[in-house]
Parts: structure tokens; C-alpha cells; sequence
């Protein structure tokens, strides 16, 4: 790993933080959903004792980013 690719993985965990501030989020293990961001700290530390993947918060970034990408292609046109 670059020094390069932890100042990404800062700025994606900075966005992330700022996303679960924001909005429900969903765990991805167990799939419930949190209204916001201590419900889902509180409940992360519970799977603590089980294999965390790091890849779990990028995969959560980038299908948030897929799906904002793919609801903007469904505005419809401006009049």
C-alpha cells in the first residue's frame, strides 16, 4: 500500500462518515439498517469479534456512488 492510496482510503472514510452522518445506512453483513451514524458504530463494534473486511467500507462507497450515479441518469430531461 502507497502513501498514495492511504490518503485515498482517508478521504474515503472521511466521505464515508459524512454519508452515514447524512443518511440511513445499511450494515453489510447482517443487512439492518441504521437511522444514523452511532446506531451504526454502536452495532459495527458487535461483529468486532468476527472477520471485518476493510473492503466492506469501499464496497459501501462505491455502490452508494453507483446508485447516485444511476439516479441521475434517470432524471428526466429539463422542459
Amino acid at each position: 500500500q502507497t502513501e498514495g492510496d492511504g490518503a485515498k482510503m482517508e478521504l474515503l472514510r472521511k466521505e464515508l462518515n459524512v454519508h452515514i452522518g447524512k443518511h440511513k445506512t445499511r450494515c453489510i453483513q447482517c443487512k439492518l439498517i441504521f437511522d444514523n451514524a452511532a446506531e451504526y458504530y454502536e452495532h459495527l463494534f458487535t461483529h468486532y469479534h468476527q472477520q471485518l473486511h476493510p473492503l466492506d467500507i469501499v464496497t459501501l462507497l462505491i455502490n452508494y456512488d453507483q446508485q447516485m450515479r444511476d439516479a441521475e441518469r434517470r432524471k428526466p430531461w429539463p422542459a
